[in-house]
């Protein structure tokens, strides 16, 4: 059984998320937790997220509140790649292999851990994001691009976005500038 834990705390706001990433059974699983305030909002989330033994994700759960609102959200990628939330089919994202948790840095360690990019390599694709803005499943165009053993570029030309990600050996990212960075 491999197993890592990992604290952030989070930059553009008051916040911190903990996260578990456990091996066993052929598939990994993170578990985690966010706390944080936005828009004067305080936001109390816990999520897990399943992928294979090759990182492609599974199924991915978020419970919990955002100010006054419930958040009850699951996600599940069936083998085919289509995608359903809460058992709705989202077309748009089918194909996707990762998800991505908006609100949390956890989901970067699956798509950096499934690419296994070398130093150089550059690699696009289409997460089925969940926007924590409205809690809803949508397509993100999104590439990631290794400059260093632990270094990678993250971005969205569709939003715009773009950050340079440090990570330690397993693919937790420790530095997510202006975002997150890794508790010591």
């Amino acid at each position: 059984m491999t197993e890592r834990r990992i604290l952030w705390r989070r930059l553009d706001a008051k916040g911190h998320d903990a996260c578990r990433a456990l091996f066993q059974n052929d598939e990994w699983v993170l578990d985690g937790a966010a706390v944080y305030l936005e828009n004067r909002d305080i936001t109390n989330v816990r999520y897990r997220v399943r992928c294979d033994s090759n990182w492609i994700c599974k199924s991915a759960y978020v419970h919990g509140w955002c100010g006054p609102t419930k958040v009850d959200v699951e996600i599940a990628r069936e083998d085919d790649g289509l995608w359903r939330c809460n058992g709705m089919e989202i077309t748009a994202v089918s194909g996707a292999w990762d998800v991505d948790l908006g609100f949390t840095p956890t989901t970067n360690t699956c798509a950096i851990r499934r690419l296994g990019l070398d130093v150089g390599q550059r690699k696009r694709g289409v997460a089925a994001w969940l926007d924590a803005s409205d809690w809803k499943l949508k397509p993100l165009e999104q590439y990631y691009d290794r400059f260093a053993a632990t270094g990678y570029e993250y971005g969205s030309s569709e939003h715009g976005f773009q950050a340079r990600l440090e990570t330690d050996n397993f693919g937790f990212v420790r530095e997510y500038p202006g975002l997150w960075e890794a508790e010591e």
